[in-house]
């Protein structure tokens, strides 16, 4: 009788373990982009040059990425990127290109952010660095 109750109660754990599984499994499933490096520090430099760096951002979802729009949040800040499908496991190149022409002195942090069919539909990056003080001799 024991045995019995043991079994029907192992039986009826069945079909919920399933579901729960299903579940997990149908919301990871699709691209998902990731930053390799997530900020760019460009350090400290002239305030009168322009400075560049890359970002790379990763696939690692299971289907294609489709990256839709690049965008930094200010005019000095000039993202451009790779308009191309990427694989599952493949990566892609963000060039930033950052005009420190006729701009403040001191710190600066500038986020960069890339629209994509993702299941994370908005990745961010962020760019940072010091444009040192011009003195008048």
């Amino acid at each position: 009788m024991k045995g019995a109750i043991a079994t029907l109660f192992f039986l009826s754990l069945i079909p919920t373990m399933a579901a729960s599984t299903e579940s997990v499994d149908s919301v990871e499933r699709g691209p998902r982009a990731e930053f390799v490096n997530k900020t760019i520090d460009f350090g400290a430099f002239d305030g009168d040059s322009i400075q560049e760096g890359i970002f790379v951002i990763v696939n690692n979802g299971t289907d294609t990425l489709a990256i839709k729009s690049v965008f930094a949040d200010c005019g000095c800040t000039v993202p451009s990127y790779q308009r191309r499908p990427v694989a599952p496991g493949d990566s892609s190149m963000i060039r930033v290109r950052f005009d420190g022409r006729n701009r403040q002195p001191g710190s600066f942090r500038k986020v960069i952010r890339v629209r994509s069919n993702a299941l994370n539909p908005t990745a961010v990056g962020f760019i940072k660095g010091s444009i040192r003080r011009k003195y008048k001799r």
